[in-house]
């Protein structure tokens, strides 16, 4: 990832679902440490259990896609990253499922929060 990232500028999506591939997406975990659960979502185009997130836009930070998705897709205002997990902990380079496959390269960021129940 980081290589690919040294050689190239061109790392925002420009059309959906896979122009260019790869391009960089931000997911982020909430995390409920009390309860010792985590929040997934079934995603609707992979048919699998994810973190939320989405693909960071052109010239917006990561962590600023985070608090953008958060606001979008929990409805909420705030962002609480976990205590002592660097920004991003993780990073991916995942070939996507379905009929548009591409590359996705993701960082992954891990929030606090409260998972109240499970939604199916």
């Amino acid at each position: 990832m980081l290589a690919w990232l040294a050689c190239t500028g061109d790392i925002w999506r420009r059309a959906k679902p896979a122009t260019p591939s790869p391009h960089l997406v931000s997911y982020f975990l909430l995390v409920d440490p009390e309860e010792r659960r985590v929040l997934l979502c079934d995603h609707r185009f992979s048919g699998l259990w994810l973190p939320t997130g989405g693909h960071v836009e052109a010239g917006e930070h990561p962590l600023d896609t985070v608090r953008r998705e958060v606001a979008g897709e929990l409805g909420l205002s705030e962002v609480t990253l976990l205590p002592d997990a660097p920004a991003p902990f993780f990073t991916t380079w995942t070939p996507t499922v379905g009929q548009e496959r591409h590359v996705d390269v993701s960082l992954w960021s891990a929030l606090h929060g409260r998972v109240l129940q499970r939604l199916d």
